[in-house]
């Protein structure tokens, strides 16, 4: 894969649109929305199948999933062309080969455990841990992958036990079983262990309790989550319950497992793929999601042809085909500068578009972020030995992760810091398909730019005035010593003083809109960072001089 960078087609254009959607004239432009909370429409009433194809169909497109593998063929009834979820014929090994099967990969820690991955077409789906609702015109996909949350109490009281467990279940072959796995103790029914069990439940001595015999095994205790969630017997019942009893029950830690709900809708020219994180669910408080890749296989490419659409910088093209170049990883809208970084280069990959773009002979598919673009990553992957594709997707960072370092040295354990919730949007990829002359990159950028103007994020109209900006790096330090004595060097490289003079020059040249950026204001020189303390060296300037040039800016 090789990367032909600032084609000057795509480079017009998207320059174009960045000039227009980043100018603050007269209200012409709206700004991106910020991340707001979704909540998902109820589905209860939905059907659910559990077999056969689910369609959604309107005049340009036709939409089968296969409620047994939950793959997907998108149809495009104007040209008839298909585009497959994940890539028919070819195989791939390792890693790969999970990925290759699956519309969804998470990635997810422990407190103390490197990166874990799971996979809705390994995780999920074989093992039929997934449930699919349509209403007709949507269909949403939960995976269930890991542990389901198996909730089997250790101990009841006697009247709890006979009168709200067994007596409401209604099979007698299923009540004589979960009878089997719980044994009575009280004074006048004393087993081997009652001792112990006293011991560990003093109220023994005045209430027979059925305590879980200790010989049930992991597959036993689903079988009894199973029966208490069909008499919809629930945990906040359960605590109620031991609450009253007195009694102080140990919690087990809980192996990983997640529901990750998908929903699919076709639109006018393509469809839509949401995450739905308002009912996305961790059953273990042990582990915790930390990003979702999406579609990383649909339309996937061979080598022979066929190109990506970045929007890096003002664009550019991954070419398939040749050597490959490597892996393609960043943040759509750039990086965060309220993080820290210990090195960055003066020219940085930068993808201010939250779109991306896949161009083949016989057709193209324009992809645009509509939800949650913020927490976006955009991946490039070329094939390799382990995967016979080239993709492009988008991971979304459901929480954000930080790492203590304290420990690496020391006999001190590196932990793992999550954030308390994950995200509160909906991400949501549209993909547009292509046709005829639709198929290129300048066509897909004018493309993008017309659903701009429809959802009105900008009216279309030129700006009058460009801004000018003029960035400068007023000092650098670095560090040095004299006589074995270590300080901080200062170099001053613009004062307040020479940035007055070059304002004032160009005020006079009548050039206007000049908006200067004073980079070299904190300890973070070009690697910058959110700051809360600010300071002026006086080899720079003066608090006067600064006054001056922001009036003569304002002015």
């Amino acid at each position: 894969m090789k990367l032909l960078h600032k084609s000057k087609t795509l480079l017009a254009i998207l320059l174009v649109l960045a000039v227009t959607s980043g100018c603050a004239g007269k209200g012409d432009v709206t700004i991106t929305k910020p991340l707001s909370p979704s909540v998902s429409d109820d589905d209860n009433a939905w059907s659910e199948q559990a077999e056969g194809t689910i369609v959604l169909e309107n005049q340009g497109f036709l939409f089968e999933l296969d409620a047994e593998t939950t793959h997907f063929v998108l149809t495009d009834k104007r040209t008839g062309e298909k585009y497959f979820s994940v890539p028919e014929g070819l195989m791939a090994s390792g890693d790969d080969a999970s990925r290759m099967v699956s519309e969804v990969t998470i990635k997810y820690y422990g407190q103390q455990t490197n990166e874990l991955y799971m996979y809705s077409g390994v995780d999920s789906v074989p093992s039929g841990n997934f449930k699919i609702k349509t209403n007709g015109s949507t269909i949403r996909v939960y995976y269930t992958m890991g542990s389901a949350g198996v909730f089997a109490p250790e101990v009841f009281s006697r009247e709890e036990f006979e009168t709200q467990i067994l007596d409401k279940i209604e099979s007698a072959g299923m009540r004589r079983r979960m009878a089997r796995y719980y044994v009575l103790y009280s004074s006048e029914e004393q087993p081997a262990d009652y001792q112990d069990r006293l011991s560990q439940y003093p109220v023994l001595k005045s209430a027979p309790l059925y305590i879980m015999d200790s010989a049930v095994s992991d597959v036993e205790k689903e079988e009894i989550s199973g029966y208490l969630s069909e008499i919809g017997y629930t945990e906040e019942m359960y605590q109620e319950h031991v609450k009253s009893l007195g009694v102080e029950v140990e919690v087990t830690e809980q192996p990983a497992g997640f529901v990750i709900p998908i929903e699919y809708q076709l639109t006018d020219d393509g469809f839509t793929v949401k995450i739905l994180s308002d009912r996305i669910e961790e059953f273990s408080d042990e582990y915790k999601l930390q990003s979702i890749d999406c579609l990383e296989y649909f339309s996937s490419l061979d080598a022979k042809e066929g190109s990506y659409i970045v929007p890096d910088g003002s664009g550019a093209l991954f070419t398939m085909g040749g050597t490959a170049s490597g892996e393609y990883v960043h943040q759509f809208y750039g990086t965060d500068f309220a993080v820290q970084k210990e090195s960055q280069t003066q020219i940085e990959k930068n993808l201010m578009l939250p779109v991306f773009g896949i161009q083949t002979g016989r057709f193209g598919i324009l992809a645009i972020v509509e939800q949650a673009a913020e927490v976006g990553f955009l991946n490039v992957k070329p094939l390799s030995d382990s995967s016979p594709h080239n993709r492009i997707y988008v991971s979304f960072e459901m929480r954000s992760i930080d790492i203590t370092d304290l420990g690496q040295d020391k006999p001190i354990p590196v932990y793992n810091l999550f954030t308390k919730n994950i995200i509160s949007q909906n991400p949501q990829i549209r993909f547009i398909a292509l046709n005829g002359e639709e198929n290129s990159y300048a066509a897909m950028a004018a493309r993008y730019r017309e659903y701009l103007l429809q959802n009105n994020t900008f009216s279309g109209s030129q700006p009058q005035n460009a801004n000018v900006y003029l960035d400068f790096l007023c000092m650098i330090t670095e560090d040095a010593s004299f006589l074995g004595v270590p300080y901080v060097k200062k170099t001053v490289l613009s004062t307040l003083d020479q940035i007055q003079q070059i304002v004032d020059k160009m005020h006079e040249s009548q050039i206007k809109g000049i908006v200067v950026r004073l980079i070299g204001y904190g300890s973070g020189g070009l690697e910058n960072y959110a700051y809360n303390r600010f300071s002026i060296d006086r080899r720079v300037g003066s608090k006067e001089q600064l006054k001056k040039l922001a009036k003569t800016l304002a002015d």
